[in-house]
């Protein structure tokens, strides 16, 4: 009797109470080094002056990326490039999407950017953040080491010339190369 009760009581409450929000999950692809030179618009060498979040749309929060072009590898235009993050801290509202790039200013990166029609054909990272190279001081050394920010990129066990933490000039040859083997 008792029991019929409190079961009676859980289900009465459970029925008033709002339902969950559709929950959404992400997969991702690895690239391969062909498919982050092929798929991408843009490839170039940065540092970021400055981040700036806003609102896209009343669900989502985008990050504005204004960053000085060091070197561009391909169809750069301009010293300077725009390109967008998804996500970012604004006002009192904070938007995180796991595996995204997350932008700082004053960070010098060797990234690869797509147009994203979503996003009225904005320039992102590719493949979330796998298609972000942070470029990294070695200490007591006149060179920079390139690191991969997607940890997918480093658990992957494939042979991969963008893969290794080598010199930022090693990287750019590597792209090079990879966009000569692919005309």
């Amino acid at each position: 009797m008792r029991r019929s009760i409190l079961l009676s009581l859980f289900l009465g409450v459970s029925a008033l109470l709002p339902a969950p929000e559709q929950a959404f999950a992400t997969s991702v692809v690895t690239l391969t080094d062909a498919e982050l030179v092929q798929f991408s618009d843009v490839i170039a060498h940065v540092t970021i002056l400055s981040v700036e979040p806003f609102r896209f749309d009343e669900n989502i929060i985008l990050t504005r990326i204004t960053a000085q072009v060091n070197e561009c590898l391909k169809s750069c235009s301009g010293d300077t490039i725009v390109f967008y993050a998804r996500g970012g801290r604004l006002d009192d509202a904070t938007q995180v999407f796991h595996g995204e790039f997350r932008p700082e200013a004053g960070a010098e990166l060797v990234v690869f950017l797509e147009k994203i029609r979503r996003y009225g054909d904005k320039l992102m990272v590719l493949g979330l953040e796998q298609g972000a190279f942070r470029v990294l001081p070695i200490p007591q050394s006149r060179t920079n080491m390139c690191l991969s920010n997607a940890v997918i990129r480093h658990t992957n066990s494939r042979d991969s010339a963008f893969d290794a933490s080598q010199n930022v000039h090693a990287l750019k040859a590597a792209i090079r190369s990879e966009m000569e083997h692919a005309r």
